[in-house]
């Protein structure tokens, strides 16, 4: 089911699908992706079969985070175009996160190596494969990225995942640590899989101390506050 619009914008809420898909447009340009999640949602209640609205609505959902509130989009999106990739990694992951790894290895295989996250393809695949091979064959299938600096932040998010699915707590926290620190041009996205790490491995202060880096670093921006906020030292 469509999520209802957020209360948050609902001083602007728009009326009629024009005004609904503009004000989506408008949010996604501003790199506002909560609002824009939010417009495109309720553009979809007048016309639910835009094939269009809906693969720009999951995605993003995903961008601010709002991974449960992208899925449903992403099933649709994945059945209607099977050649997708974020939608089938959104599917994948939540097949993960259920235990359902069988599921989630053949979605993560079936991506196509053109496929716009074609670079980090590897890394995936060695991820959706964990459950069925030791630690050490894990990460050794990480070494095609060694010595290639314009992609050390990958098989270092990777080494992260794939060391705490282990149980290597102290490995996985080297990694975590170094992401959450690198704050220059850092992605939010990598702050994010850094924090949760931290969080979820007892490290909450270090998690929030990230975050008030980043912030005082980078400044405000709608693309990152609504993720931010969640971690403020109280």
């Amino acid at each position: 089911s469509l999520a209802p619009l957020n209360p948050a914008h609902a001083e602007s809420e728009p009326t009629g699908l024009a005004a609904s898909y503009l004000s989506a447009l408008h949010a996604q340009a501003t790199s506002d992706p909560a609002a824009a999640a939010d417009f495109f949602d309720q553009a979809l209640t007048i016309d639910p079969g835009n094939r269009n609205m809906m693969f720009r609505a999951f995605f993003q959902k995903a961008q601010a985070g709002d991974i449960e509130g992208a899925l449903p989009y992403a099933r649709l999106a994945y059945a209607d175009r099977p050649s997708l990739s974020i939608a089938p990694l959104l599917l994948a992951v939540d097949h993960f996160s259920k235990g359902e790894f069988q599921e989630a290895q053949t979605l993560i295989e079936g991506i196509s190596g053109r496929s716009t996250i074609d670079r980090s393809l590897p890394l995936l695949q060695a991820w959706a494969r964990a459950p069925t091979m030791s630690h050490t064959e894990a990460l050794s299938s990480l070494s095609p990225y060694e010595g290639r600096k314009e992609w050390r932040v990958l098989p270092a998010t990777m080494s992260a995942m794939l060391n705490e699915f282990y149980g290597r707590e102290e490995a996985a926290l080297v990694y975590y640590r170094a992401l959450a620190a690198a704050v220059d041009n850092q992605p939010l996205s990598i702050l994010r899989l850094a924090t949760n790490g931290l969080h979820r491995l007892g490290q909450s202060d270090e998690a929030i101390a990230a975050v008030a880096a980043f912030r005082e670093k980078r400044g405000d921006s709608a693309l990152w506050d609504g993720y931010l906020n969640q971690y403020k030292d109280p």
